[in-house]
């Protein structure tokens, strides 16, 4: 548990070679940690290894298929479609139902990660309609979010 933080925390600061370190250690031991497979296939996508990143993914969908875990089911099916490059308009479908689903959850850090994600995309893919309307919606999730966190 202690390396795949130190993997998080690498991973966020962009350290992605560092956290693979950690990571392949412990998907190279513990077949079935999706937690683990996920931050490794997100780094490896980071430094553009996509097919060890779908090699990560695929193991990472199926314990999740196993255990039917459905919030890891949607991360690893998003960042399937960032690695096989998929366009924008098929990711805002599997985005949205990625959505549907933090919401009910209450899982808000995602919905603003994954919204901001596709503006990014379609922002990528000089659509800037739909660019903007993703990043007003990620700004207006994100206000909801402070708006809670000054409320309690």
């Amino acid at each position: 548990m202690t390396k795949q933080n130190l993997a998080l925390m690498y991973g966020e600061q962009n350290y992605s070679s560092v956290a693979i370190e950690y990571l392949s250690n412990i998907n190279s031991t513990v077949l079935n940690n999706y937690k683990s497979l996920f931050i490794e296939a997100r780094e490896r996508y980071k430094l553009k290894e996509f097919d060890i990143a779908l090699e990560r993914i695929e193991r990472g969908i199926c314990v999740c298929q196993s255990i039917q875990n459905v919030e890891y089911l949607h991360h690893f099916y998003i960042l399937q479609a960032l690695v096989t490059n998929v366009p924008a308009i098929k990711l805002e479908c599997l985005i949205y139902n990625a959505l549907e689903y933090f919401e009910k959850e209450g899982l808000m850090e995602y919905k603003i990660e994954y919204t901001e994600l596709l503006a990014d995309v379609f922002y990528s893919e000089d659509n800037l309609s739909m660019a903007c309307k993703y990043f007003k919606d990620a700004n207006k999730i994100k206000n909801i979010v402070v708006g809670k966190v000054d409320i309690q």
